[in-house]
């Protein structure tokens, strides 16, 4: 879930990849012909005036949240949304063509959920623990049925079979990950440039906005971030001697504070929402 370490981690990430990009040498090859060095947080103080002042000179980048400029937005969706994913159940069911006595489960779950059978338009769910295959699913179900059917509904491996006159049909799927923001705040970051002189600083500088302005993860929003903006600029020239050349580039970001549930799939034929047996069974 978004939060102020993860956009700076991902600032951080997006400059280092544009700057460094993966290449075949295992050399790390700098685009803007500039050494550096990217944290969050603030520099140790001996470190940087060493590299600094080294012969070389190594330029820094600091990725911190800047203080006091938080902003609480009231304006944003309070309802509840599914996330898009695409995952697999892993587990599956094949209601048997031309038998509608005869039920098969087959795969693995890849995550919790639901499986069972309907008979007479009364359902037979089991809770479906992720790691769990065909086999021990449809034992559950038949435990929970044989009660009711133990002379008119057998059970082969991961196959449920009943006698011609009941008919029966199997249903699985994985649970759903619902999140309702609770929150949204703006918040500024800023990336401090420290360089040995001015042209590194220019350079480092240019290459920084432009990674960040044409980055794919941080130009499209996505359900708990919107897109980064440039806000303001600062330029620290007041070293001297130092060979410290600075300048703060400020960003805003919205982010949501989200709450998160997770709810088995609608899979049932029907619900009596009064009966204590079926509550969380949806």
């Amino acid at each position: 879930m978004a939060s102020v370490s993860e956009i700076e981690n991902i600032i951080c990430n997006t400059i280092n990849n544009y700057i460094y990009p993966e290449n075949t040498s295992g050399v790390l090859l700098s685009t803007i012909n500039e050494n550096l060095k990217i944290c969050r947080g603030w520099p140790q103080e001996v470190e940087l005036s060493k590299d600094l002042m080294s012969s070389s000179g190594i330029s820094w980048i600091a990725v911190n949240q800047q203080p006091g400029q938080t902003k609480n937005k009231t304006r944003y969706g309070r309802q509840w949304k599914t996330f898009d994913t695409n995952d697999l159940f892993g587990l599956s069911v094949d209601n048997v063509i031309n038998s509608s006595c005869k039920v098969e489960f087959s795969g693995t779950a890849l995550q919790n959920g639901l499986a069972g059978i309907v008979i007479s338009e009364k359902a037979y769910p089991v809770v479906v623990q992720s790691g769990q295959d065909s086999a021990t699913v449809t034992n559950n179900i038949y435990e929970l049925i044989k009660s009711d059917y133990s002379a008119l509904i057998s059970i082969d491996g991961s196959t449920i079979t009943s006698q011609s006159e009941i008919v029966v049909k199997g249903f699985c799927g994985g649970n759903s990950t619902m999140y309702q923001e609770i929150s949204r705040l703006e918040d500024m970051f800023c990336t401090s440039v420290f360089s040995p002189s001015i042209v590194a600083r220019d350079n480092v500088e240019n290459a920084v906005i432009e990674s960040l302005l044409t980055s794919d993860t941080l130009s499209n929003a996505t359900f708990d971030r919107g897109i980064i903006n440039f806000q303001d600029r600062k330029l620290y020239d007041n070293n001297l001697n130092a060979n410290l050349y600075r300048v703060d580039i400020m960003w805003s970001i919205e982010f949501a504070i989200i709450s998160t549930i997770s709810c088995p799939p609608l899979l049932l034929p029907s619900i009596d929402v009064n009966s204590l047996d079926v509550i969380g069974i949806i």
